[in-house]
């Protein structure tokens, strides 16, 4: 089902995808290759990730130890 978004969301949702590439970008400065890349792009994914789970399940993001 295609659901409509607002103006606000539709900005969001592209700053966020551009700022993925950006990242990206960042990761395969200095990499030995491509998969390098990835896999640092894949724990970036999984911190994200983890912040928006923390966060439905009511539990505290701010955890110092958790970006280490």
């Amino acid at each position: 089902m295609l659901k409509m978004r607002t103006e606000d969301q539709i900005r969001a949702y592209v700053d966020g995808y551009n700022d993925c590439f950006q990242q990206f970008s960042e990761c395969l400065k200095g990499r030995k290759s491509v998969m390098d890349a990835v896999r640092k792009m894949m724990v970036f994914r999984e911190a994200v990730n983890n912040v928006v789970k923390d966060n439905r399940d009511g539990g505290d993001s701010k955890d110092e130890n958790q970006f280490k």
